[in-house]
């Protein structure tokens, strides 16, 4: 999970993108975030949250929106921004915070980010996870317990292992019908307990999303 500031850093771009942000009318910003988030659980074919005309129409009626590049800087900076929270599973009081220390926002608009995030974090992450950043999924875990002898001073001892086999199928193959490959690992108990603290971690921090 992200700590304060670990998630986001400060850059030219994003700087300047947030200085647009600043501008923008308070009552209106939070229907752009929306239709952002919209965008990142289904994209459009056009590749963008707004189609040409919305553009057009949202560059003569938000107030600090000047032209085109304006524009743009606001909706790739607010997607990074949301991009980010994902994949760090950033909480949404270190968002607003951050975005107000890291990034010079202003607190209304930190707000509505924040807001906008903790409303739609879940299911942006489970929509994520589902199209996948990495296009092979988990199926199955099978498992078996073994026991292995290996030499010592004290003749042969025997050592306890897991063998944890993970069923995988990549959505990515060709045809689109999902070729399959497994992965065994032969763990002994002090790998199978790292590989259970990680795993710990990770509920811990899906669980800090609902």
């Amino acid at each position: 999970m992200a700590k304060n500031g670990m998630w986001i850093s400060s850059t030219s771009s994003l700087l300047h993108g947030v200085q647009t942000i600043n501008k923008i009318d308070n009552q209106k910003f939070p229907f752009v975030l929306n239709r952002i988030v919209q965008f990142l659980q289904s994209p459009t074919e056009a590749g963008r949250p707004f189609t040409a005309d919305e553009e057009e129409k949202l560059i003569s009626t938000l107030e600090g929106i000047e032209n085109a590049d304006d524009l743009q800087s606001v909706l790739e900076t607010s997607t990074f921004i949301f991009s980010q929270a994902i994949y760090h599973l950033t909480k949404p009081a270190v968002l607003q915070k951050d975005l107000m220390s890291v990034l010079q926002m202003t607190v209304e608009k930190a707000e509505a980010f924040a807001t906008v995030w903790t409303n739609c974090a879940k299911c942006l992450v489970d929509k994520i996870r589902q199209k996948s950043i990495q296009p092979v999924q988990l199926e199955n875990v099978n498992w078996m317990l073994n026991v292995t002898g290996s030499c010592s001073t004290k003749g042969i001892v025997n050592e306890p292992r897991a063998v944890i086999e993970l069923q995988l199928k990549d959505e990515s193959s060709a045809g689109g019908t999902g070729g399959t490959s497994n992965i065994v690992m032969d763990l002994n108990h002090k790998q199978l307990c790292a590989l259970y603290d990680t795993l710990e971690t990770i509920q811990t921090a899906l669980d800090n999303l609902r």
